[in-house]
């Protein structure tokens, strides 16, 4: 098990691209045993360092979001780390420098690459004109600073702005309104606190776009004061105004802090230089500190130190602990190296970069002073302090801290400037796990049992970071750093001590998004099995306007826009925006106009989406979070004049009290669209009126509050059963799931990828697509050549959250024995967080190799309204098969013993008797053939022999029930079967394809079989088509009907090799209530073009199928694209519903159709069964490109 930072891709000049699970490039460097050697610029002579630096980022920069490298790459600093040469860049758009644009470009001593990393935002233009003057940007910043400290304005000073390009998505800010120009900031204090606050300005409506405190809490002359635990009104030491107590060169004092902190200071100083640094500032910078402090308003003795971007300050007894003492000092290095932020993520990483070197100084320095050196002592932090250890590094759950990036105590709250002292366990455990070794999160790591070593491959990782890095940046930065170090064979460090960094790194997930980040909360609409039945039901895609529509009205400034969407597909939403500037505390609203007749009969519920940024602070060591605006709904009835807030009965519901006063508000940053549920049963049988209200506190907002989204609002009562849905995202349009089982990933051919595009009223959409193969972070399991991942995928909501989830075989993962995974829906798209791997070893019993997930289903087979999976193994003992079925419950996909839920012919009820070859479970099907509202499944054996006709092949009906799928009632199907035309043959394939629906529109699906292998008079394998009806014991060979080309309702000529019905797919394709049939014949010839392939529509009606059929091919009736030699459009067939929710449209997969660029590339085709509309794309422009043999299509779900 290796850890994967990201995917893994090919890059230009035998290069490898990393990506992480959004799709960004984190990070590119040479293949294996490969060399990219740098080319010399145009009209130099000589290739200096940063001319060969130059010359790899005009090759890999854009993959960063660069747009030009030479015009918005700027060197900043360059070093050696071991025998690597460092150089930084720093990026600027539209001539501003990008807060956390930095890349790294890391060479040899002839130039070529050893790696390039960093971040650079790929926004588009945007305005870099400031309207705000750098004067009323230094104002705000002193009035939110003066808010959120608590302080007066006019103890408080500011920087001078720096007008700069800010992307939030660079420093892990949430905030919606993208890349745009800002003025930096910096507010300290002129009194008594320790106030360095970090403010950006919005550079063209002047409010703040982000706040939060750069204050870090807990080689050159030594200077340290003593304040006398006397309150002071500043902690500035300087020789000429504060109260000096030792220098460089003076003897002991006798004042226990005083001297403790002269001796540690100089202590620390020799420790970086022994890992080569000068210093602080690897400049000789003088080490001041300030002892027994006490700033006012606080409880003195002061119980913290911290780091104020020039000297440290102690209050009492803290300046003599030597790993506080290495901690706040390194606060110092990391401000003159990486300059890490200190907010989300990259301040977890300065808090442990800090914690990394403090321990290290602390296990290496023996005194003075004395500390605690014992065993027992090692990896705490502050355990020489009287209150004892604030953090333990070697298990950081036992301090509430999280020790991977899927640890349940991760934190991303408003508290602690988003987690900064909290999350940074995860880089802590990592720093233990690389130096003492050992088994954890499924890594064994050998250890590199020197803590020096260790403090140096950290130091060295700075040089790596840039000031908004993430932990994946992190866990690359380590690894490199070490590779870096272990040219320089004077240092000790070793390739095993790289490969030590590597897997602790995997264990503890750095490189993997947290799942907290992650995931917003949604509510559900109903508790399974039961669906929402619409009172009202309002998504707000209004053409946008400042003015709203007919049935609302509103206080003033409400709107309908379309700035901010859950997905690419999502239309407009109701706005209430935040005032601004906000100088009066106001209410704003907007409410129904007329009153709404509630059902009598509960339960009633209401839903919404939203989205929300009202103005808050985060916690920072100093002050609690603080909440100012916030959002609530109210409602009132009719006949009276009051509104009641709704602050009981919700699932994820508002939970803030203002500062002003008042709770059940949604109040501070929702992070992105999340949803709420509201219970209304009291009021049933009531007409009532609903009301969104945000309230604010008249003082201007000190964060990046814009205001209240609301979407897709219901009211409604829960009662029947829920439908299947392919809505991964939730807004109200289907959505597809693409297989590419042979794309190549992480250098492995055929190992396979899925992608999501989004449904839309006009088809789909692939703006915003998404990629995921196995390698992806959070996605179970890992890749394997021609493993295939994709090579079958389902939709069904398998966990009831009102998204639906991807369920994907890789029947090749590993060595053909085959795999399950489910990727789970959510508001925002696909996530892998929460993903799991089903392994054919863990699933079902028998010999392999199994060739599990082959074939795929999605049903309620139960009747319990949660999305259950049935999985093909036709691989199975000999290739007999088997199907495996799956039940979805609120715990997603539960995964029972092998022999529990497994099928196989002559088992369990199930007819017929299993035989080598038979393939029982090659092909799956799902439908409710027998009416009774729980979902059946037909499963294929095409390589069934009947009497002596070899791979005649079978189709076996296995009915759902109160418990789900069982063999009682149980039928077999062969050509063979009473009231069938049709005799079985070797070869047939009876079952090859399976298809259901409900043609007839009798309210039971009926089954299309497809027989691909059918001789058709003298014409070998031209194939053909088997309707069977439904009927109350399952299916019914009555009235059944064979098809095939040149019958009168097939157009078309039957040849030899057209294989005709090779994939079938059943949906009502005309909206008439009644459900048709595609049928595809991939391997039919046009003229002289060989295995173009074309699709047959064939229409359903009441009798069956009728009159009317259609064929498809490329370059003809509106279908784009070209007709071309091998394509074999219609490989793959899928009808789902995509532009509405009562017409399906027929997806058609062309997986090996060329490109201009590359050969089985693959493309796929909508159709909406006319002329226009239809829709034909492929990989060029989505992410990660295309690639040779990806057979992009070859899976549809």
């Amino acid at each position: 098990m290796a850890p994967a930072p990201a995917t893994a891709e090919p890059a230009p000049d035998s290069g490898t691209v990393s990506r992480d699970v959004t799709g960004r490039v984190r990070s590119v460097g040479p293949a294996a045993g490969k060399t990219i050697r740098a080319s010399p610029l145009a009209g130099r002579s000589t290739t200096s360092p940063e001319d060969a630096a130059r010359s790899h980022l005009r090759r890999y920069a854009g993959l960063f979001g660069v747009q030009d490298a030479e015009r918005e790459l700027g060197l900043v600093r360059a070093e050696t780390q071991g025998g690597a040469k460092v150089l930084r860049f720093q990026q600027t758009r539209e001539g501003l420098p990008v807060i956390g644009g930095e890349l790294n470009v890391q060479i040899d001593d002839d130039g070529s690459l050893i790696g390039m990393n960093g971040e650079a935002t790929a926004a588009a233009a945007f305005n870099a004109t400031a309207t705000a003057t750098a004067a009323s940007a230094q104002a705000t910043a002193i009035a939110a600073t003066a808010k959120a400290d608590k302080v007066p304005a006019t103890t408080l000073t500011a920087s001078e702005p720096v007008l700069s390009a800010y992307d939030p998505a660079l420093v892990g800010a949430s905030d919606v309104r993208g890349a745009r120009a800002v003025w930096q900031v910096e507010v300290r204090s002129t009194a008594d606190r320790e106030i360095r606050r970090y403010v950006l300005v919005d550079a063209e409506d002047g409010r703040v776009a982000l706040s939060f405190s750069q204050t870090a809490h807990a080689n050159g002359a030594r200077t340290v004061c003593d304040f006398d635990n006397v309150t002071s009104a500043t902690n500035v030491c300087l020789s000429a105004s504060g109260p000096v107590a030792r220098v460089e060169g003076q003897a002991a004092t006798g004042v226990a802090d005083v001297d403790a902190a002269y001796d540690l200071s100089g202590a620390f100083r020799d420790f970086l230089t022994t890992l080569g640094r000068n210093s602080i500032d690897n400049a000789g910078m003088d080490l001041v500190s300030a002892v027994n402090f006490c700033p006012s308003g606080l409880a003195c003795p002061y119980a913290n130190a911290f780091w104020d971007g020039a000297q440290m300050t102690y209050g009492a007894g803290y300046a003599s602990a030597d790993d506080v003492v290495g901690h706040e000092f390194t606060h110092g290095v990391t401000q003159y190296t990486s300059k890490l932020l200190y907010y989300s993520q990259s301040g977890a990483i300065n808090e442990s970069i800090s914690d990394v070197l403090g321990e290290a100084f602390d296990q290496l320095h023996a005194g003075p002073p004395a500390g605690d050196d014992s065993a027992g002592a090692k990896w705490q932090l502050a355990e020489d302090l009287s209150g004892g250890a604030i953090r333990n590094m070697a298990n950081p759950t036992l301090l509430g801290q999280p020790d991977s990036t899927d640890s349940p105590l991760w934190n991303s709250e408003p508290y602690d400037n988003a987690g900064v002292h909290i999350n940074s366990g995860v880089g802590n455990k990592t720093a233990y796990l690389m130096t003492e070794g050992g088994t954890f999160g499924g890594f064994t790591i050998s250890p590199i049992g020197d803590v020096g070593k260790t403090a140096r491959i950290w130091l060295a990782a700075q040089s790596l970071l840039t000031s908004g890095s993430d932990y994946t940046d992190l866990a690359y930065a380590l690894h490199q750093a070490c590779i870096n170090l272990t040219k320089d064979t004077s240092l000790g460090i070793t390739q095993a001590h790289c490969t030590s960094t590597l897997y602790a790194t995997g264990a503890t997930k750095m490189s993997t998004p947290p799942v907290v980040d992650g995931y917003l909360p949604q509510a559900p609409r109903c508790t399974a099995p039961a669906a929402s039945t619409n009172v009202l039901w309002d998504n707000f895609n209004w053409p946008a306007s400042s003015t709203l529509f007919t049935g609302w009205s509103e206080s003033g400034n409400a709107s309908i826009d379309g700035s901010v969407r859950p997905s690419h597909s999502a239309g407009n939403a109701l706005y209430i925006p935040e005032p601004y500037p906000d100088d009066a505390a106001s209410t704003h609203w907007v409410e129904r106009s007329a009153y709404l007749q509630l059902p009598a009969a509960g339960p009633v519920y209401a839903h919404f989406n939203h989205l929300y940024a009202f103005d808050y602070t985060y916690a920072d060591g100093l002050n609690p979070a603080g909440f100012y605006d916030g959002g609530r709904v109210l409602i009132q009835t009719e006949g009276t004049s009051a509104w009641t807030a709704l602050t009981t009965g919700w699932v994820n519901g508002p939970n803030k009290t203002l500062a002003t006063g008042g709770g059940g508000f949604f109040s501070g940053d929702s992070r992105g669209w999340t949803s709420s549920r509201v219970d209304l049963t009291a009021y049933a049988g009531q007409k009532v009126k609903l009301r969104f209200e945000i309230k604010t506190d008249g003082v201007d907002a000190i964060t990046a509050a814009y205001g209240w989204w609301i979407d897709n609002l219901r009211v409604y009562t829960c009662s029947g059963r829920r439908p299947l849905t392919n809505d991964i995202n939730g807004d109200g349009y289907g959505d597809l799931a693409i297989g590419e089982p042979g794309r190549s990933v992480s250098g492995q051919p055929g190992g396979g990828d899925i992608r999501t595009v989004w449904g839309s009223t006009s088809g789909l959409d692939t703006l915003g697509n998404q990629l995921y193969s196995q390698d992806n972070a959070y996605v179970a399991g890992n890749s394997a050549t021609n493993g295939n991942f994709g090579a079958a995928v389902a939709t069904a909501d398998v966990d009831a959250d009102g998204f639906a989830d991807i369920a994907a075989g890789s029947p090749g993962s590993p060595a053909n024995e085959g795999a399950l995974t489910l990727l789970r829906g959510t508001v925002w798209g696909l996530t892998a967080q929460g993903s799991a791997s089903i392994a054919a070893s863990a699933a079902v019993p028998g010999t392999g190799p199994h060739r599990f997930g082959a074939a795929v289903a999605a049903g309620d087979f139960n009747g319990d309204g949660f999305g259950d999976i049935a999985v093909g193994a036709p691989g199975n003992s000999g290739n007999r098969g088997g199907v495996k079925v799956l039940y979805g419950s609120t715990n997603r996909l539960v995964v029972t013993a092998a022999t529990a839920n497994w099928f196989t012919q002559g088992a369990a009820g199930v007819p017929d008797t299993a035989e080598d070859g038979d393939l029982f479970g090659a092909a799956l099907a799902a439908g409710d053939f027998n009416g009774d509202g729980r979902t059946d499944l037909a499963v294929g054996a095409p390589g069934e022999g009947i009497g002596a006709e070899a791979g005649a092949g079978s189709v076996t009906i296995l009915l759902g029930s109160a418990t789900g799928i069982t063999g009682t009632g149980s039928q077999v199907f062969s050509e063979n079967t009473a009231g069938l035309t049709e005799t079985s043959e070797a070869g047939d394939q009876f079952g090859f394809a399976l298809g259901a629906g409900d043609v007839t529109g009798d309210g039971k699906a009926d089954l299309v079989v497809g027989v691909p292998g059918e001789d058709v008079g003298t014409s070998a394998d031209t194939g053909s088509i088997l309707l069977f009806r439904g009927a109350a014991a399952g299916l019914t060979s009555t009235s059944s009907q064979v098809l095939y080309q040149g019958h009168v309702l097939v157009p078309e000529t039957a040849e030899a090799g057209d294989r005709f019905g090779a994939t079938v797919a059943v949906g009502d394709l005309n909206a008439d209530g009644k459900a048709d049939v595609a049928v595809a014949a991939p391997s039919e010839d046009l003229d002289t073009v060989t295995d173009a392939g074309v699709v047959f529509t064939l229409p359903g009606s009441a009798g069956g199928l009728v009159t009317g059929g259609t064929l498809w091919r490329q370059g003809a009736g509106g279908v784009p694209e070209t007709a071309e030699a091998g394509d074999q459009f219609g490989s793959v067939l899928l009808a789902t519903k995509i532009r509405n929710s009562t017409k399906f449209d027929l997806i058609v997969g062309v997986p090996f159709e060329d490109t201009p660029t590359y050969v089985d590339q693959g493309t796929v085709h909508l159709l909406t069964v006319t002329a226009t509309g239809n829709q034909a794309f492929s990989q060029g422009g989505m992410i990660g490109g295309g690639m040779a043999s990806a057979n992009f299509g070859g899976g549809l779900g």
